[in-house]
């Protein structure tokens, strides 16, 4: 089980929120992952998204592999990154 830590991301997040598959690990709302909710393998967006190998570097250790970003973050990710 994870720790109740915050993991600070412009105001944190609570870890064990994040946890749920179905949150994502940067903001911890919801990720609509198609993947979880029963779409054919391989037709939620993220599946066709391109996400830079940086936006990893943000998401807590123990959480890769295990979540989906959402697109929300993916989108504010690139936009930031293009200032």
């Amino acid at each position: 089980m994870y720790s109740k830590r915050l993991h600070t991301r412009e105001g944190g997040i609570n870890l064990m929120q994040a946890n749920n598959a179905n949150h994502c690990p940067l903001c911890g709302k919801g990720n609509n992952c198609g993947n979880l909710s029963g779409l054919p393998q391989g037709s939620c967006w993220c599946s066709k998204a391109t996400f830079p190998p940086d936006i990893f570097k943000s998401v807590p250790p123990e959480l890769i592999n295990k979540t989906c970003i959402c697109k929300s973050c993916l989108e504010n990710f690139e936009i930031k990154k293009d200032k």
